[in-house]
């Protein structure tokens, strides 16, 4: 198993004398991409994050914490009130979505929602318990979440 050193230069190599040594390349955005000496062209097949990437997922870590605290706590106490349950919460960094309820009852949020005011995070809370009566976008549906707000 090669040693690792953190490289201080592009072209950098770790490794110890019985063990293949690693040439580390920096590419732009603070990315590392790590070669096997000896290899010309051959990428290990890992490249690394660079500070960016990694200060980005702290900060996604935090928010997907926070999220699961806030919307567990705001999940449950609107479940009560509007007399329905749900299977669990999970929390995650999606693209397109700010949250859904699956058929069996489980509810998905986005951890960004934390970057939004409390009413909005409220209103998807409502939105996606709503669902858990009725399973589509219809004016039944729309009448049920404008009750509960």
């Amino acid at each position: 198993m090669p040693q690792t050193a953190i490289p201080t230069a592009a072209g950098e190599t770790a490794g110890s004398d019985r063990a293949p040594h690693y040439l580390l390349a920096y590419l732009e955005e603070g990315r590392v991409r790590v070669y096997a000496s000896g290899k010309p062209g051959l990428w290990v097949g890992r490249q690394l994050p660079g500070a960016d990437e990694m200060r980005i997922e702290a900060e996604l870590q935090r928010l997907r914490t926070a999220a699961q605290a806030d919307l567990t706590e705001r999940v449950t106490r609107l479940a009560a009130r509007m007399g329905v349950d749900f299977a669990g919460i999970t929390i995650r960094a999606q693209r397109t979505r700010w949250g859904s309820c699956s058929a069996r009852g489980s509810l998905s949020f986005n951890c960004l929602l934390m970057l939004a005011p409390p009413e909005v995070r409220e209103y998807v809370a409502v939105h996606e318990l709503c669902h858990r009566k009725q399973m589509n976008h219809s004016a039944a549906f729309w009448r049920e979440v404008a009750s509960c707000l």
